[in-house]
């Protein structure tokens, strides 16, 4: 990796991870308004599948076949909408299963700086290594961890998002240090 790369990821790794930390913080000290934030977002997603699935099939061409697999799809995308409206702490338990899945494949894509770091026997590489293992150890806590009270996991979320954007800075800006 050049230093042209490594500083391209540093600063991208920085934004993302700023993102996630004004996000963490806001998990943990708004987690019921954060969750309903998340359920009317993906409401208003699923809904526009649905209405956008529904044109398309009323709209089609080929008026012969009765059921169609956008009329499905839209039906599912519908029923969803309305399921995550009505219960929008509902989506809280999956909030946790996609964000730990997001951190372990950040935190695997920095398996090739560690190669090099240990290649180039780099000072840092003992301390890289283990916030590396803390970051998929986050990660994995996130998707094993069934957390009983929705406010509770959101703010323990918070604090977890928070601590792996942390950390996500620090060993991209040691990397960015180390690229020669």
């Amino acid at each position: 990796m050049s230093k042209d790369e490594a500083e391209k990821t540093f600063w991208t790794t920085l934004i993302s991870s700023l993102l996630f930390i004004v996000f963490g913080v806001v998990l943990l000290f708004q987690p019921h308004t954060t969750i309903t934030i998340i359920s009317r977002c993906i409401t208003a997603i699923t809904l526009f599948v649905a209405i956008f699935g529904l044109y398309k099939y009323f709209t089609r061409k080929d008026k012969t076949k009765k059921i169609d697999i956008n009329i499905l799809y839209s039906l599912v995308a519908l029923i969803i909408s309305v399921l995550v409206f009505i219960y929008p702490t509902a989506i809280a338990g999956l909030i946790p299963i996609v964000m730990g899945s997001f951190m372990d494949i950040n935190a695997l894509f920095k398996i090739g700086y560690l190669k090099q770091l240990r290649k180039n026997e780099n000072k840092d590489f003992g301390v890289c290594l283990l916030i590396f293992i803390v970051m998929m150890s986050l990660g994995i806590i996130l998707i094993l961890n069934p957390l009983k009270n929705v406010l509770e996991m959101s703010q323990s979320l918070g604090v977890l998002i928070t601590f792996y954007s942390v950390l996500d800075i620090i060993i991209c800006y040691l990397f960015k240090n180390n690229i020669e």
